[in-house]
C-alpha cells in the first residue's frame, strides 16, 4: 500500500488529536460564552491515550467494539473487505429507522490522490439492501460484532439525516437540539479553538478550528475529533443520528468529522466511562475525496 498515501491519513487525523487534547480554552462558535477547561495532568494524559489508541490498526479503516461504513459506492485502500450478507442498514425515513438485512460486493480497484506518487490498491465498496425500503441509509454496519443488538428490528430514533435537525435558540452557533423521551434534551455545541492557542498547537496556523461538545444531563463532554479540519467551515451535517442503539435507554450518537477525508465516530452510552455521557464504541476512516484534503469542504 501506497505509505505517503497512509502518512497523509494518520497525519491528518492525529493532528487533529493534538489540537483536541491541546483544547484549554475555547469559546463557541458565535463568540458569544467561553469555557475554562483545566484538566489535571493525569487527566489529559488519559484523553491524550484515548485519543491515540482510537485509530484502526494498519491496513484497516474500522476500528472499535462496532465496524461499520459511512456512505455507498466509497473506495478503502487495501484488501480488508468481502463479498457477504453480514451487514445490516440503519434506514431512516422522517419518522422512524430501522436496521435492514444487507449484502456487500467489493471489486478491486485502484486510487491515486495528488500526493501520491503512485497509484494505491484498493477496494469499491457497493452496499446492498436485501429488501426494497423508502427509507434513507444513514450508515452500514457489520454483523460480525459480538454486540447482540445488531440484528433486524425497528430502532428508537431520536434524530436521523432524513431529517430536519431541531435549533435552539442560538442563532449562528451552528449548535444542534436533540428532543429525547420524556422531555428531556441533549445539545451538540461547535465551539471554536481560540486563535492564540490554535497558533501555539499548529506551528503559526491561524485558520479556525472547531471542536465539538455534547450537553446532556448537567454534563458536558468534548467528543473526539475536530470539525473543519480541511476546509476550516463547518455545517450540521456533523450529526447524522441520535437514538438508542444498543437498547439500555440512553441516547446514542453517530458523528461526522469528515471534511475533505477523516473519521466517522460512533459514541453509545453503553460505553461510556465514569463522568462521561457516552464512550466512542466504533470509528469508520472515510476514503479521500479529490485531492485528500484539498480545502473543498463537505462531501
Amino acid at each position: 500500500m501506497n505509505k505517503r498515501f497512509l502518512n497523509h491519513r494518520r497525519s491528518s487525523y492525529l493532528c487533529s488529536l493534538g489540537l483536541a487534547s491541546a483544547a484549554l480554552l475555547l469559546s463557541s462558535a458565535s463568540l458569544a460564552e467561553s469555557i475554562a477547561v483545566k484538566p489535571s495532568t493525569a487527566w489529559l494524559k488519559q484523553h491524550l491515550q484515548e485519543l491515540r489508541t482510537s485509530w484502526p490498526q494498519q491496513g484497516s479503516t474500522m476500528a472499535g467494539q462496532v465496524k461499520f461504513v459511512f456512505g455507498n459506492e466509497v473506495w478503502q485502500p487495501g484488501q480488508q473487505f468481502s463479498n457477504g450478507t453480514n451487514w445490516l442498514a440503519l434506514s431512516c425515513t422522517p419518522q422512524a429507522c430501522e436496521l435492514e438485512p444487507a449484502v456487500l460486493q467489493v471489486k478491486r480497484e485502484s486510487w491515486q490522490g495528488h500526493y501520491d506518487d503512485s497509484p494505491t490498491a484498493g477496494q469499491q465498496l457497493r452496499f446492498k439492501r436485501t429488501k426494497l425500503s423508502a427509507g434513507k441509509v444513514v450508515v452500514w454496519f457489520q454483523t460480525v460484532s459480538t454486540s447482540v443488538w445488531l440484528n433486524p428490528r425497528a430502532v428508537p430514533t431520536y434524530y436521523s439525516a432524513a431529517s430536519h435537525p431541531k435549533q435552539p435558540n442560538t442563532p449562528g452557533t451552528l449548535e444542534t437540539l436533540i428532543e429525547l423521551p420524556g422531555g428531556a434534551t441533549a445539545t451538540l455545541v461547535p465551539m471554536l479553538l481560540q486563535q492564540d492557542l490554535k497558533q501555539q498547537v499548529s506551528d503559526g496556523d491561524s485558520q479556525a478550528s472547531f471542536l465539538l461538545q455534547l450537553r446532556a444531563n448537567g454534563k458536558r463532554q468534548f467528543l473526539l475529533s475536530e470539525l473543519g479540519n480541511c476546509s476550516r467551515a463547518i455545517d450540521r451535517r456533523y450529526l447524522q443520528w441520535a437514538g438508542d442503539l444498543d437498547g439500555d435507554g440512553k441516547p446514542d450518537y453517530l458523528i461526522s468529522f469528515i471534511d475533505a477525508d477523516g473519521p466517522v465516530h460512533l459514541y453509545l452510552s453503553g460505553q461510556a466511562k465514569p463522568g462521561q455521557l457516552v464512550g466512542l464504541a466504533g470509528l469508520y476512516i472515510s476514503s479521500p475525496w479529490g485531492g485528500e484534503c484539498d480545502g473543498n469542504g463537505w462531501l
